[in-house]
């Protein structure tokens, strides 16, 4: 965003490559699980939610890169759908028709800020003046997937700390690390095997929902935040350090 370099690695699992380039107005893409290599030493990272590509300025170096760095990895646990022969090439062809769905609220119904809302329904309308169908998307159920999406957090930090600790010999403290860092750490502890069972499942099941959503639709539109970017500290508004009130903000931003 401030123009030091043309493309920037990035990691997405919840969002880290996808939000930082929608509050600095840059592009970018977190690709299918599979499309891009992340190992060889790393079969999956956080529960398999991690991909691996790059924040750029436009969408054409976005495609440029994805063409460079895109690739079967022999072993890997995951493998995307199959590719064209050049991303790149793609831009240069108008699109087909297509059958586009948006989706202006969060998942559980909730409504975002106003001036995104706007800006939604202003890119709505221009796709539908460009002859695309579009239509509102029904979201699945998934009032499940955040808690399964932050025990895979937890267990990924907890696996990290211990590693640490067994490289320089002694435990890791709260002095060590930020205190949400801290807390996923303590919270990670407590949980069980069957809890990542469950949260398999549950991920297991959002997958299948959303695949048989796209069964009908070429492209879900959304908004990638739901709010104006927070002034850092202040996804914890009241200078208390609470994980629950953390998850909440978080979770609505």
């Amino acid at each position: 965003g401030a123009g030091m370099v043309p493309v920037a690695h990035g990691t997405d699992c919840g969002g880290s490559i996808r939000v930082p380039a929608a509050v600095c107005g840059v592009v970018g893409l977190k690709p299918s699980r599979g499309r891009n290599p992340v190992g060889p030493h790393v079969g999956e990272f956080v529960g398999g939610l991690d991909c691996e590509h790059v924040q750029t300025r436009t969408v054409r170096d976005s495609a440029l890169l994805l063409d460079v760095l895109s690739g079967y990895e022999p072993g890997a646990p995951y493998a995307a759908p199959p590719a064209p022969p050049s991303w790149l090439e793609c831009l240069k062809t108008k699109s087909p028709r297509l059958k586009i769905a948006f989706a202006c609220a969060r998942p559980d119904g909730s409504s975002i800020d106003e001036a995104i809302h706007k800006a939604m329904l202003s890119a709505v309308d221009f796709l539908s003046k460009d002859g695309h169908e579009l239509r509102p998307f029904d979201w699945p159920e998934m009032s499940h997937a955040g808690a399964a999406a932050a025990l895979f957090w937890q267990l990924e930090i907890e696996a990290l700390m211990e590693h640490k600790a067994q490289a320089r010999g002694y435990p890791i403290s709260d002095k060590d690390v930020e205190w949400i860092t801290y807390e996923f750490y303590k919270s990670s502890t407590r949980r069980s095997a069957l809890d990542v069972h469950h949260a398999r499942a549950s991920q297991n099941k959002v997958s299948h929902d959303m695949a048989d959503r796209f069964a009908n639709i070429d492209v879900l539109i959304t908004p990638t935040v739901g709010q104006a970017p927070p002034l850092i500290g202040g996804l914890v508004a009241t200078g208390e350090r609470h994980l629950e009130e953390w998850y909440k903000n978080a979770y609505a931003f």
